[in-house]
């Protein structure tokens, strides 16, 4: 059996992914969320705000961490997909609370559930994979984007150095960076929502829905479980969905 740590399994391209992994079989999904909306007998929930500081939920990841690695898988895999776009603003007329909510949520809490997986499952004789899921956001610039930009950018270089180290370490894990494509889900709502004021590229967002251009959650999903599945197929770090 193999285990899946999914963060924003709620909704979207993370609820797609444990529910397509659910159905697969001898699968064990653990969904890190707010909120849950999956009942299945497999599926074991934990419900925490990862946009808060992580010293309020670290302790009980941790301990989430410790539980399951003291199973014999075939496999782990951590998916840090929960993310937020935050309001389009440009900087100087940002929303001071939302600057600490995206980054705690798109860098803090990877970083803290990257460290924690690595350290639970350092040395395990199985294979281990972690997905950060990423966007073509953090390799340029969108105005009004700012936030957004800048944490998906951090989460590319964090993948970078992390897949490096575990190559020092000849440690068996592999670790990539996945934009997904451009997805119809909530976050896209509050894109086309935005004040076109403060996002030039309102538009071009507006014209993808229109013309049915987006990519379903269910299919961004299948192309990420492709990578999962053939993973010593992709040798960088850094992979897109609409690539491959």
């Amino acid at each position: 059996m193999r285990v899946f740590i999914i963060t924003g399994s709620s909704k979207g391209i993370g609820k797609a992914l444990a529910e397509q992994l659910l159905s697969a079989g001898n699968n064990h999904v653990v969904g890190i969320s707010r909120t849950h909306s999956i009942d299945h007998e497999n599926y074991q929930a934990l419900s925490i705000d990862l946009s808060t500081e992580p010293h309020v939920w670290a302790a009980n990841t941790e301990e989430l961490f410790t539980q399951l690695s003291q199973r014999e898988w075939d496999e782990a895999v951590l998916i840090n997909n929960a993310g937020m776009l935050g309001t389009a603003a440009y900087v100087g007329e940002l929303n001071p609370g939302e600057i600490s909510r995206v980054l705690h949520l798109n860098v803090s809490a990877v970083i803290q559930l990257t460290h924690q997986f690595l350290k639970a499952f350092r040395g395990m004789s199985f294979s281990r994979q972690i997905i950060n899921i990423s966007s073509g956001a953090g390799k340029s610039p969108v105005d009004g984007w700012g936030l957004y930009c800048t944490s998906k950018a951090a989460l590319d270089m964090f993948s970078e150095v992390v897949a490096l180290e575990q190559r020092n370490r000849k440690e068996s894990v592999k670790v990539f960076a996945v934009a997904p494509g451009v997805v119809d889900t909530e976050m896209q709502s509050e894109i086309r929502a935005s004040d076109p004021k403060q996002f030039s590229k309102i538009d071009k967002f507006l014209n993808l829905k229109n013309e049915n251009q987006l990519y379903s959650p269910d299919r961004s999903a299948k192309k990420i479980i492709e990578l999962i599945n053939r993973k010593n197929e992709f040798e960088s770090v850094t992979q897109d969905v609409r690539k491959y």
